[in-house]
């Protein structure tokens, strides 16, 4: 009994270390982390969220609804002998971050939000100190230089860690919206930020963070009415770059233009990119191969590799041509719309920054399979949900 009452008067402490476990951990850690935190939050009766029996239940579908339609996707292809059916089990992780997310934001509403910030500094931190005394102040130094100069000094940061470091990027959006940070220290959570986002050293999430940078001074200086129509037009526009990109890609002959010409270091992902986009062709007949078929294609012609790094590739490959355009209409478009017209601007907005971070991600790395990306993610859109309706609640008792 007494550990129970430790348990509930400490749980936000325990909820960080066990994020932190997770996001160090193997697979099989996240699996047994996230079961244990969803039981426990599931079972607890008393939580403070806002957010209603109805928004869980939209929340679970319109996230759940694309893994679970992948999923049976495969399973049809392993029938016909396009997918080994072996493989068809590890889709069920992908599972895993939104219902881990939901189940968060649904207790804590969105002081799960920072929560899960506090869980990645832990995690970085448990990495980062073993690290700088075997790499001292150097190791700090060249981090700085790999990010304030955006370009790799002796291999880049020692302290780079992907998942980790690409998901920190995405609470820049914590800033945007002075909601999310009203009850806390906005100095402290800045520097938890930035130091992850700093040390870490991630190029691409330099890119993401002024592209939403960009679209949040955009937006500030229009009109209200037209951010909604602005957010989807550019949901547009990148559905079309993404479909462009496959057919550019389709071609060596663009490699080699960015590599040869251009002088781009695509760091040999040009090599994945050429060899696995020659099984491939952009028709409506190229079914695709399920999910896992990439890391399996890839440990097969370039082990010890397991990611092409690029998922817009990557989906494409194990989609097919209108499993990919739907997939991207999902997400940019559907998705984006269901935000805007059920919870409004300030949420509609919100959902919009993540998703461009996203798919700037996308372009060089595999986000879309990563646990804490994933996760990341799903909890900063629904967080917002959570908060606004605590908001509206104290404004009518207010009134009242």
């Amino acid at each position: 009994m007494d550990i129970l009452k430790i348990i509930n008067k400490y749980d936000e402490y325990i909820l960080i270390c066990l994020l932190a476990i997770a996001f160090l951990g193997t697979n099989l850690i996240q699996v047994l982390v996230s079961a244990f935190i969803v039981a426990y939050l599931f079972f607890k009766k008393k939580h403070y969220s806002h957010f209603s029996l109805m928004d869980l239940r939209r929340m679970i579908c319109w996230y759940l609804l694309p893994c679970i339609v992948i999923h049976l996707y495969t399973i049809i292809l392993s029938l016909f002998g396009v997918f080994d059916s072996n493989i068809v089990s590890s889709n069920l992780i992908t599972y895993l971050p939104i219902i881990l997310g939901i189940t968060i934001i649904y207790h804590y509403g969105g002081k799960g939000c920072v929560y899960v910030l506090m869980g990645l500094f832990l995690a970085f931190m448990i990495t980062f100190i073993p690290k700088f005394f075997q790499y001292g102040i150097e190791g700090v130094l060249n981090a700085f230089k790999s990010f304030f100069l955006l370009k790799d000094n002796d291999g880049g940061s020692v302290f780079e860690l992907d998942d980790l470091v690409l998901s920190a990027g995405y609470f820049i959006i914590l800033f945007l919206n002075s909601a999310y940070l009203k009850n806390w220290n906005k100095k402290l959570i800045a520097f938890l930020y930035l130091f992850i986002f700093i040390m870490g050293g991630k190029r691409i999430d330099v890119l993401a963070s002024l592209i939403v940078l960009f679209f949040f001074l955009c937006i500030k200086k229009i009109k209200k009415i037209e951010t909604k129509k602005l957010c989807l037009i550019i949901g547009y526009f990148i559905l079309f770059c993404g479909i462009l990109l496959i057919v550019l890609l389709s071609s060596p002959n663009f490699l080699n233009f960015l590599v040869d010409k251009l002088g781009i270091n695509l760091m040999s992902r040009n090599y994945f990119w050429d060899g696995i986009m020659k099984t491939t062709s952009f028709s409506p007949l190229f079914l695709g191969y399920g999910r896992g078929h990439v890391k399996i294609w890839m440990l097969d012609n370039y082990a010890p590799f397991q990611n092409v790094h690029c998922d817009y590739i990557k989906m494409f490959v194990e989609l097919g041509t209108i499993g990919y355009v739907l997939w991207l209409y999902y997400y940019l478009i559907f998705l984006q719309k269901k935000f805007w017209d059920t919870y409004g601007s300030s949420v509609g907005i919100v959902y919009f920054f993540t998703m461009i971070f996203t798919f700037i991600l996308f372009l060089t790395d595999n986000t879309e399979s990563y646990f804490i990306c994933g996760l990341v993610r799903v909890v900063i859109p629904i967080a917002l949900i959570s908060i606004n309706k605590k908001t509206k609640n104290r404004a009518g008792e207010v009134c009242e």
